[in-house]
């Protein structure tokens, strides 16, 4: 959504490229780990220019790993034993994947999507977190008596029925760890893949 020069150039090159290649498709990220949704004029403009190239259209979305949200909520947020927020290896920190207020926040984000005209949205970071001192990270609403894949198809048929029911024709696609396809049991993280082939379409 910058109107500077670079962003403008950027825009230009992928439509130049486009034009001189086969490519079909281009994914968007409307919102990283970050946060904060970037959907707004400029880039419905960009979307209607793509439609216009018969170009589908993809609108990538970080999920779980997100600090956009921690001046406001902080209580969303996954937090050490001393009530700090907890960090990943890498420095992130995460929403507690079970916070259903963090679930519409995010049902929020795919609907602006939606609205300016993405053919599809892309979830990623759908899933507890990897990486760090996660033996010591304290959940505001999530226990561990409850299986983290229960979690998580709970919240994708919560997407699933929430965005088909706002827009049938809208894609839903979420990116996996590739050895989720390997094994039927949770790898720890929460993530099956019965469960997202139940309600997601890629």
């Amino acid at each position: 959504s910058d109107p500077g020069r670079p962003a403008t150039k950027l825009r230009e090159d992928i439509l130049a490229l486009l034009d001189a290649t086969e490519l079909n498709a281009v994914v968007i990220d409307v919102k990283e780990t970050e946060g904060g949704a970037l959907v707004g004029e400029r880039l419905r403009e960009l979307v209607r220019q793509l439609h216009q190239k018969n170009i589908w259209v993809i609108a990538r979305q970080v999920v779980f790993k997100d600090s956009s949200q921690e001046q406001t909520h902080p209580e969303w947020y996954l937090k050490r034993p001393d009530g700090r927020i907890w960090r990943d290896n890498r420095g992130g920190s995460w929403l507690d994947p079970a916070a259903r207020e963090a679930w519409a926040y995010q049902l929020g984000v795919a609907k602006a999507a939606s609205d300016a005209g993405f053919d599809e949205v892309q979830f990623d970071y759908v899933r507890f977190p990897s990486d760090g001192d996660v033996a010591h990270a304290v959940y505001p609403v999530y226990r561990p008596v409850e299986p983290k894949w229960e979690v998580l198809r709970a919240f994708f048929a919560y997407l699933h029925d929430h965005l088909k029911q706002y827009r049938p024709d809208l894609i839903l696609s979420a990116d996996l760890f590739g050895y989720v396809a390997l094994q039927r049991a949770d790898l720890g993280i929460g993530q099956r893949l019965q469960d997202i082939g139940e309600n997601f379409d890629y």
